[in-house]
């Protein structure tokens, strides 16, 4: 069952950030952090209509399969830079069986042409040691709906600069959620 974490007055219909700080080494999945952390981003994506989430540098796209594997009705497009990883990508989704539902695309979340309206973006560990995380917090924040929630899985230690940087970058409430264990 979810752990309820509280949320702030004027919390709903702004977007937000929601970091999990978690240590270094890893051995939890992204959705078992939801579904063990965040039980109203849980529920949401049990129920309809489909949400939409980006995963931002998704890499070669385990996080975004883990997703979409836990969450049936979500619609997911992964975003990254490199083109092999892409590839990968799409051949762990086709192995899954979740191409009707998640797409992958060699981008940038900076390059200043990425649009949509996204319910939930996520990014493990992304942010860490790039020059340019405030761009990518601002872009980020761009792209979520009026009352979307970027999740970010980071560090411990990079938690605290994290939260300062995306409350710059214009969300609304950037909290940090200890967590204990990790995530792959």
């Amino acid at each position: 069952m979810a752990k309820e974490m509280p949320i702030p007055n004027g919390y709903s219909g702004r977007p937000s950030m929601r970091i999990i700080a978690v240590p270094t080494l890893s051995n939890l999945t992204f959705s078992a952090t939801i579904s063990g952390y965040l039980a109203d981003v849980h529920t949401r994506l049990l129920s309809a209509p489909p949400a939409r989430i980006a995963d931002i540098d998704c890499g070669c796209g385990e996080t975004t399969l883990d997703v979409a594997l836990a969450y049936s009705r979500a619609r997911i497009d992964g975003y990254d830079r490199d083109g092999a990883a892409i590839e990968s990508a799409w051949a762990g989704a086709r192995k899954a069986g979740v191409t009707d539902r998640v797409t992958f695309h060699v981008r940038s979340v900076t390059d200043g042409t990425l649009n949509g309206r996204y319910d939930f973006l996520i990014s493990v560990r992304t942010l860490q040691g790039i020059e340019k995380a405030w761009e990518t917090l601002k872009t980020m924040r761009c792209l979520l709906a009026s009352d979307g929630i970027a999740i970010i899985l980071a560090n411990l230690d990079d938690a605290g600069d994290l939260q300062r940087t995306a409350t710059n970058a214009g969300f609304f409430c950037a909290e940090v959620l200890p967590v204990d264990g990790a995530v792959r």
